[in-house]
């Protein structure tokens, strides 16, 4: 078990683990390791956003307003950097999973369950059905296809 005090959500991150246990709070999966640390999955996404000069919060508002998704939002850290995420349940809820579909090589249902393999070879089982992590992938892919759109269309319209 590596304990880290401070990290940042970056494009190495692969997914959080909401883990309230054993003086942790989450699972870090990133492409260099596992880690663990006391900060939560939302403490560490707001770190991310505000990296950038965003908010959690305000990200989230700005993806229900455009793409009316209320529940389980999917998270855009960084529209640059193709940084993007969606939990498997409410963010609200202990054990949410946040995923980072751009690390994701494969998933599969197993007994009602998803598992995502990550292009590192790392598996997780994830607490959510195969219909809800579809559903999540797909937003999230909606979310940043929309900023992609706006962005080229703001280029052009220069």
């Amino acid at each position: 078990m590596v304990f880290v005090e401070s990290y940042m959500p970056s494009v190495s991150t692969m997914g959080l683990v909401e883990h309230h246990q054993d003086d942790c709070n989450t699972i870090i999966y990133d492409e260099e390791g596992t880690y663990y640390t006391h900060d939560t999955a939302k403490q560490l996404l707001n770190k991310a956003c505000l990296h950038r000069l965003f908010t959690y919060e305000g990200r989230l508002q700005a993806t229900r307003k455009q793409l009316n998704y209320y529940k389980k939002t999917p998270l855009l850290i960084c529209h640059e950097e193709l940084i993007y995420t969606f939990p498997t349940i409410s963010p609200e809820e202990s054990g949410c999973c946040w995923i980072f579909p751009r690390h994701v090589q494969s998933h599969s249902s197993v007994k009602g369950k998803m598992v995502v393999y990550f292009k590192n070879g790392v598996k997780l089982s994830l607490n959510c059905s195969p219909h809800v992590y579809y559903k999540q992938l797909d937003r999230a892919t909606s979310c940043i296809t929309y900023m992609l759109n706006n962005r080229d269309k703001s280029k052009s319209d220069s």
